[in-house]
């Protein structure tokens, strides 16, 4: 291993290791005046790291404004927690993010929107994110971006009035692709329901 790589050192693969999670949520929120609402969400995880696994969860409380026709500016705190089998415990600590929405109609039951946000982690850590998606009639979407510095993409369908699944991927400059599927089921009631 300390010799240059040639013709006759050549680095070769003996295995492949991953890793994945399993993240269980629900979520709810309530207007408190025309314009704003307040949520929360929180839930369970099941992380496995190569040999390691561990069970945690998470919570999150936002604020969604919409300042103008299609446009919405929000602020949302998250923080998480997870207990490894190695006997070590992770705790994620709260992050602040700011961002915003502005979404139109673009004709023939089609509409774009546009979002970005930044995400304060601590005072040294700040990520920025930004993408646009296209959809059709609800049924469909489409949407690509940037996610602090490595690329994204993705897409989701509606199967049921109140049902979506998805698919996202994104790049990153020492890991391979990570990919993401998520299943959204929705129970939306208008006012006076």
């Amino acid at each position: 291993p300390t010799e240059p790589v040639g013709p006759s050192n050549r680095p070769y693969s003996i295995g492949e290791r991953g890793h994945h999670d399993l993240a269980l949520g629900a979520g709810y929120s309530f207007r408190l005046r025309d314009g704003v609402e307040l949520g929360a969400s929180g839930g369970g995880v099941f992380r496995r790291l190569v040999d390691s696994d561990g069970f945690g969860g998470f919570a999150s409380v936002g604020l969604d404004w919409v300042a103008a026709q299609g446009l919405h500016l929000g602020a949302l705190s998250s923080a998480s927690f997870v207990s490894w089998d190695t006997g070590k415990s992770e705790f994620g600590l709260p992050d602040f993010l700011l961002g915003g929405s502005y979404e139109r109609d673009l004709g023939s039951d089609f509409s774009g929107r546009v979002v970005a946000e930044g995400r304060v982690m601590d005072a040294a850590a700040l990520e920025f994110s930004a993408g646009a998606e296209v959809s059709y009639n609800s049924l469909v979407a489409l949407r690509f971006g940037t996610d602090n510095g490595g690329l994204t993409a993705g897409a989701d369908i509606s199967i049921l009035p109140n049902i979506r699944v998805g698919a996202a991927m994104t790049t990153h400059s020492e890991l391979p692709l990570s990919y993401r599927f998520g299943v959204n089921i929705y129970n939306s009631r208008g006012v006076g329901d």
